[in-house]
Protein backbone atom coordinates (compact mmCIF):
# COMPACT_ATOMS: atom_id res chain seq x y z
CA UNK A 1 0.00 0.00 0.00
CA UNK A 2 1.18 3.71 -0.94
CA UNK A 3 2.00 5.72 1.79
CA UNK A 4 -0.89 7.94 0.92
CA UNK A 5 -3.08 5.25 1.26
CA UNK A 6 -2.01 3.90 4.73
CA UNK A 7 -2.76 7.64 5.75
CA UNK A 8 -6.34 7.63 4.53
CA UNK A 9 -6.84 3.86 6.29
CA UNK A 10 -5.74 5.83 9.33
CA UNK A 11 -9.04 7.73 9.94
CA UNK A 12 -11.94 5.09 9.32
CA UNK A 13 -9.32 2.85 11.39
CA UNK A 14 -9.85 5.28 14.04
CA UNK A 15 -13.57 5.70 13.92
CA UNK A 16 -14.26 1.57 13.88
CA UNK A 17 -11.21 1.65 17.09
CA UNK A 18 -9.19 -0.43 15.38
CA UNK A 19 -6.03 -0.22 16.86
CA UNK A 20 -4.23 -3.24 15.21
CA UNK A 21 -4.04 -1.05 11.78
CA UNK A 22 -3.01 2.19 13.72
CA UNK A 23 -0.13 0.68 16.17
CA UNK A 24 1.26 -1.18 12.59
CA UNK A 25 1.91 2.39 11.13
CA UNK A 26 4.53 3.18 13.69
CA UNK A 27 8.06 2.97 13.74
CA UNK A 28 9.39 1.42 17.22
CA UNK A 29 10.73 4.98 17.81
CA UNK A 30 8.31 6.87 16.11
CA UNK A 31 7.43 10.37 18.14
CA UNK A 32 4.10 11.77 18.43
CA UNK A 33 3.58 15.92 18.57
CA UNK A 34 0.26 16.69 19.74
CA UNK A 35 0.33 20.10 19.69
CA UNK A 36 1.63 21.92 22.16
CA UNK A 37 0.11 19.26 24.45
CA UNK A 38 2.37 16.64 24.88
CA UNK A 39 5.22 14.51 23.20
CA UNK A 40 4.78 10.74 23.03
CA UNK A 41 8.74 9.04 22.06
CA UNK A 42 8.20 5.56 20.68
CA UNK A 43 5.88 3.01 20.16
CA UNK A 44 4.67 1.77 23.77
CA UNK A 45 4.26 5.16 24.85
CA UNK A 46 2.05 5.87 21.17
CA UNK A 47 0.22 2.52 22.37
CA UNK A 48 -0.23 3.66 25.76
CA UNK A 49 -1.84 6.54 24.40
CA UNK A 50 -4.52 5.14 21.97
CA UNK A 51 -5.09 2.09 24.64
CA UNK A 52 -5.76 4.13 27.98
CA UNK A 53 -5.66 8.02 27.25
CA UNK A 54 -7.66 9.07 24.29
CA UNK A 55 -11.38 9.48 24.82
CA UNK A 56 -11.98 10.60 21.62
CA UNK A 57 -15.04 8.59 19.87
CA UNK A 58 -16.94 9.94 16.91
CA UNK A 59 -15.99 10.40 12.99
CA UNK A 60 -12.85 12.03 11.12
CA UNK A 61 -13.37 14.11 8.53
CA UNK A 62 -10.85 14.53 5.81
CA UNK A 63 -10.85 17.87 3.71
CA UNK A 64 -7.41 17.42 2.35
CA UNK A 65 -4.53 15.23 1.78
CA UNK A 66 -0.97 15.71 -0.21
CA UNK A 67 2.08 13.31 -0.23
CA UNK A 68 5.29 14.25 -1.24
CA UNK A 69 8.08 11.92 -1.41
CA UNK A 70 7.92 10.33 2.43
CA UNK A 71 5.30 12.55 4.02
CA UNK A 72 1.56 13.03 4.01
CA UNK A 73 0.02 15.93 4.96
CA UNK A 74 -3.89 16.04 5.99
CA UNK A 75 -6.16 18.57 6.86
CA UNK A 76 -9.30 17.55 8.65
CA UNK A 77 -11.89 18.08 11.38
CA UNK A 78 -13.36 15.41 13.60
CA UNK A 79 -17.00 14.97 15.27
CA UNK A 80 -17.82 13.46 17.72
CA UNK A 81 -17.46 13.27 22.13
CA UNK A 82 -14.09 13.57 24.38
CA UNK A 83 -14.43 11.46 27.63
CA UNK A 84 -18.41 11.75 26.78
CA UNK A 85 -18.21 15.39 25.99
CA UNK A 86 -19.69 16.86 22.36
CA UNK A 87 -16.88 17.94 20.78
CA UNK A 88 -15.65 19.33 17.02
CA UNK A 89 -12.51 20.27 15.98
CA UNK A 90 -10.39 21.06 12.99
CA UNK A 91 -7.00 19.16 12.66
CA UNK A 92 -4.06 18.86 10.91
CA UNK A 93 -1.48 15.93 10.56
CA UNK A 94 1.68 15.42 9.48
CA UNK A 95 2.84 12.18 9.11
CA UNK A 96 6.76 11.13 7.94
CA UNK A 97 7.53 8.03 7.05
CA UNK A 98 10.90 5.92 6.97
CA UNK A 99 12.60 3.90 4.26
CA UNK A 100 10.82 0.65 5.37
CA UNK A 101 7.20 2.59 5.06
CA UNK A 102 6.48 2.81 8.86
CA UNK A 103 5.70 6.34 10.36
CA UNK A 104 8.78 8.23 12.18
CA UNK A 105 7.00 11.06 12.97
CA UNK A 106 3.66 12.07 13.21
CA UNK A 107 2.49 16.31 14.50
CA UNK A 108 -0.91 16.64 15.24
CA UNK A 109 -1.90 20.27 15.71
CA UNK A 110 -5.68 21.02 16.86
CA UNK A 111 -7.87 23.59 17.12
CA UNK A 112 -9.14 23.24 20.90
CA UNK A 113 -6.40 22.15 23.64
CA UNK A 114 -6.74 19.30 25.81
CA UNK A 115 -7.82 17.03 23.24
Amino acid sequence: MDLEGKIRGYYPAMDRGDLEYVFALFAPAAVYQRGQSFRLEGKPQIEGFYRDVRKLSGTHHVHRVAADGAEVRVAGSFTGTNAGRPIEINFTDRWVFGPDGLVTLRVSELDQRGV
